[in-house]
């Protein structure tokens, strides 16, 4: 052997460099090997769950101590990944709430194909009263920041006349500067909290804290959700609902689209009625929009 070795020595030092990376890598693997049986003995893999923030699928391990006690232990290596990326960035670049919200808005938009790539540039008026619109949705992009007594709008019309266009196309650019926006229709936000009755990982009062942290709530097609009142004119859940979701953006920036007049909310929500126009109304303007079904001119 020693000859052997002296002769790839001195005629072929390629070779032997080869072959000693070839015996490092084969103990290498023994090694690992070795290592993996010894841990296969001591943690097994006992079960599984789906991870409550991610969706990813996390494994449970049961490992035996030295005094032959069994312990389970599990993490989302998913979340935790994500958290060490998190915390490695400097505090000035990130806000982790930020993050949270603007993945939870992620999880409960639903965008329609109609608007989906609805902006300002295909925004295309028809009547004075849509150019108007236009030009008072660009304006309170343009000083949002700066919003004091009128913080809100109230989109009003008929269908296929651009309130939901111009209602997306506002939070897009706001968007785009970094804020959170969250554009949902009020039918949508009713499955959405309906939803949290059968899920346990989120409460209705953690969900409307959510709904209150925003920078700009969008909600559109106020109407369109299913509301029934009693013969006695008691409001029921979807308008309690409604209530409180207006009653906690009161203060805050809020876009509110509807077809319907105050007399036929009024009808629509019985005795909450009054109470829900007056906080919707609240701090915000009033922008009527008319003309012709673009849907309908479509076909």
């Amino acid at each position: 052997m020693i000859r052997i070795f002296n002769v790839l020595n001195n005629k072929s030092k390629p070779y032997l460099n080869r072959l000693l990376v070839l015996i490092l890598n084969i103990s290498r693997r023994l090694i690992m090997q070795s290592i993996g049986e010894v841990i296969g003995r001591l943690i097994k893999k006992v079960d599984e769950y789906i991870c409550k923030d991610c969706g990813a699928t996390v494994p449970v391990y049961e490992r035996t101590d030295q005094d032959g006690n069994k312990q389970t232990h599990s993490i989302c290596m998913a979340c935790d990944t994500q958290k060490k990326i998190l915390d490695k960035l400097p505090k000035s670049e990130i806000d982790l709430g930020k993050y949270k919200l603007n993945s939870w808005i992620y999880k409960q938009e639903h965008i329609e194909e109609s608007i989906k790539h609805a902006s300002f540039s295909n925004y295309h008026p028809r009547t004075t009263l849509q150019h108007e619109a236009k030009r008072l949705a660009i304006g309170y992009v343009k000083k949002f920041d700066e919003l004091l007594n009128k913080h809100s709008i109230v989109f009003k019309g008929d269908v296929g006349i651009g309130k939901s266009h111009l209602s997306f196309s506002i939070g897009q650019a706001l968007k785009e500067q970094g804020k959170t926006v969250l554009f949902i229709t009020a039918p949508a936000l009713m499955d959405a909290i309906r939803a949290l009755y059968k899920d346990n990982s989120m409460t209705q009062q953690k969900f409307m804290q959510l709904i209150a942290d925003l920078d700009l709530l969008i909600l559109d097609d106020i109407g369109a959700e299913y509301v029934k009142i009693d013969p006695n004119g008691f409001e029921t859940w979807a308008a309690d609902i409604l209530f409180q979701v207006v009653n906690i953006r009161q203060s805050k920036p809020t876009i509110y689209s509807t077809n319907y007049s105050s007399a036929e909310m009024e009808q629509k929500y019985g005795r909450q009625s009054k109470r829900i126009l007056s906080r919707m109304l609240s701090g915000a303007e009033a922008i009527k929009i008319d003309g012709e079904d673009q849907r309908v001119q479509a076909l």
